[in-house]
C-alpha cells in the first residue's frame, strides 16, 4: 500500500514551520540557501530539525531572528565558526534549559574559546606541547576548604594557603612531600642547584638519617635541638663576625679521647686529644695550663689560679723578667690592702724619686734595726726635735731661737749647751 507524503515547502530565509500546521511525522523543508533545513513533527507535538547544520561566523545562534516559529529543536546542530575558536565548533541543541552544547560534554567559553569538561576523562597519554599561550596542564587550586571533593586514586591538586601539592590515595588527600606520617616511603633525587624556602623563617624538617656527600656551607648559625620530645632548647656553632682568613678548616681527631682529655690544635687546623691527668711537661713559655674539676690548676703547681673563686696563690718567689720596668697597680687601679711580714729595702735609681708617708714609720721591734749603716749613710736628716734613748740615757735635743738645750727625760732637768761662734 502506498501513502502520499505531504511536504510543506518554504523559500523564505530563516522561516521555520509551525508544528500546529503539520501532521505527526509530516516533513517540512526550507529551500532558501541562507538557512536551509528539513523538519519533522514529533508525536509529542514538538518540531525537530534533521539538517543540515547552520553555519555562522559571528556567534549568532540559529533561528535567533525567526520569521516563522520561535526557538530551536532538540538535536539541531550548529557549526559555530567565530574567530575566537581555533577551529569551528559543532554544537547540538539539547533542550530549552541546557541550550547549545558541544558534543562529548565539553563546555565552551564563548568569550575566550576555552573548553572545559564536567565529567571524568581517561587518557592513555596527556601531552602539553608548549607552543600555545595556554599549553600547560592546570590542576584545581585554592584553599583546602574549597576543595573538599572526593577524589580518585592519583588525582592531584594545589593547596594555595599553605602552598603545597597534594594527591588523593583513594581515601583522603595527602601532601606530596615524600613522607607519610614520619616515615619515608619513596626516594627523592634532586639534581642541580636547589633552594628550599625563601627566607630564614622557613623551616626544613628532616626526620631521617642524612648524608652529605660533598662540602656543606652554613651561611648562619648551625643549631642542634634537644632530642625529640624532651624540649625546644638548642646549642649551636657560628663563625666570628669578621674572619682574617679566606677559609679555615679544622680536621677532627680520630676517636673521642680518654676521660678528662682536652683538645688542642697543631696550628695548622689538625685537632687532637691531649690528656690532662698530669702536670704539663713542656718547657717553653707557651706551655698549656690545665684546670682540674675544682677549678684549680691540675696537680700541685707552684702557681695556683682558681677560676671558680678568683684568686692567685704562689709557693715561691715572684720575680720580674726585667728590673725596674713593671708596676704593681697603677695611679687609677690601686690595690686596696697589702699584707706582708717584712718590707725590705726599696732602691730608687731615679734622682727625683722619693718615699712619702702620711703616718708614722715604726720598726716591728724596739731598738733592733738601723736607719742607714756605716757604709751606707743618709746625707742629711731633717727633723723637729731629736729624741735619743738607749739602755743608759734618755735625752731630747731642743732647738731654741739662738741656742740648743738638752732635756734629761729621766730627771726632767734641762741644760743649755755653751756654744762658741767660729765664723
Amino acid at each position: 500500500m502506498t501513502t502520499d507524503i505531504q511536504l510543506l515547502r518554504s523559500s523564505v530565509a530563516n522561516k521555520r514551520p509551525t508544528a500546529a500546521n503539520l501532521l505527526d511525522g509530516q516533513p517540512a523543508v526550507n529551500m532558501n540557501a541562507e538557512a536551509p533545513g528539513l523538519f519533522f513533527k514529533l508525536t509529542d507535538g514538538s518540531m525537530t530539525k534533521i539538517g543540515p547544520a547552520t553555519i555562522t561566523i559571528d556567534g549568532t545562534e540559529p533561528n535567533a531572528a525567526p520569521l516563522g516559529s520561535l526557538g530551536n529543536t532538540v538535536a539541531e546542530q550548529w557549526l559555530d565558526g567565530r574567530s575566537i575558536f581555533p577551529s569551528p565548533i559543532l554544537k547540538t541543541y539539547q533542550s530549552d534549559v541546557l541550550g547549545w552544547k558541544p558534543p562529548h560534554g565539553f563546555d565552551v567559553d564563548d568569550a575566550t574559546g576555552n573548553q572545559s569538561l564536567d565529567r571524568k576523562v581517561t587518557l592513555r597519554t596527556m601531552v602539553a606541547n608548549g607552543t600555545g599561550l595556554d599549553s600547560y596542564i592546570q590542576v584545581p587550586a585554592g584553599p583546602a576548604s574549597d576543595q573538599a571533593l572526593i577524589g580518585d586514586i592519583g588525582m592531584i591538586r594545589v593547596e594555595t594557603d599553605a602552598r603545597y601539592l597534594n594527591f588523593h590515595d583513594g581515601l583522603q588527600w595527602r601532601e606530596l612531600q615524600n613522607r607519610n606520617d614520619d616515615a619515608l616511603f619513596t626516594s627523592l633525587i634532586v639534581t642541580g642547584n636547589t633552594t628550599l624556602g625563601d627566607d630564614c623563617t622557613d623551616l626544613l624538617n628532616i626526620v631521617a638519617t642524612t648524608t652529605v656527600a660533598c662540602d656543606m656551607t652554613m651561611l648562619a648559625t648551625s643549631l642542634f635541638f634537644e632530642a625529640a620530645g624532651t624540649g625546644s632548647n638548642k646549642i649551636g656553632f657560628r663563625a666570628p663576625t669578621v674572619l682574617s682568613n679566606a677559609q679555615t678548616l679544622f680536621t677532627l681527631p680520630d676517636g673521642d679521647g680518654v676521660n678528662e682529655s682536652v683538645i688542642q690544635t697543631d696550628g695548622s687546623g689538625a685537632l687532637s686529644w691531649v690528656s690532662r691527668s698530669a702536670l704539663p711537661t713542656g718547657v717553653s713559655n707557651d706551655t698549656e695550663v690545665l684546670f682540674n674539676d675544682r677549678g684549680n690548676i691540675q696537680g700541685t703547681p707552684v702557681l695556683r689560679i682558681n677560676r671558680f673563686v678568683p684568686s692567685i696563690s704562689v709557693a715561691a718567689d715572684i720575680l720580674l723578667d726585667t728590673d725596674n720596668t713593671v708596676n704593681l697597680g697603677s695611679a687609677t687601679e690601686r690595690l686596696s690592702n697589702v699584707h706582708t711580714n717584712e718590707l725590705h729595702a726599696i732602691t730608687l735609681d731615679s734622682t727625683a724619686a722619693r718615699v712619702e708617708v702620711s703616718a708614722d714609720v715604726l720598726p716591728s721591734t724596739d731598738n733592733s734595726f738601723d736607719l742607714g749603716s756605716p757604709t751606707q749613710r743618709f746625707a742629711n736628716i731633717y727633723t723637729g726635735d731629736l729624741h735619743l734613748k738607749n739602755d743608759r740615757g734618755d735625752w731630747t735635743v731642743i732647738e731654741e731661737e739662738d741656742y740648743l738645750s738638752l732635756k734629761n727625760n729621766r730627771t726632767g732637768k734641762t741644760f743649755r749647751l755653751v756654744m762658741e761662734e767660729v765664723s
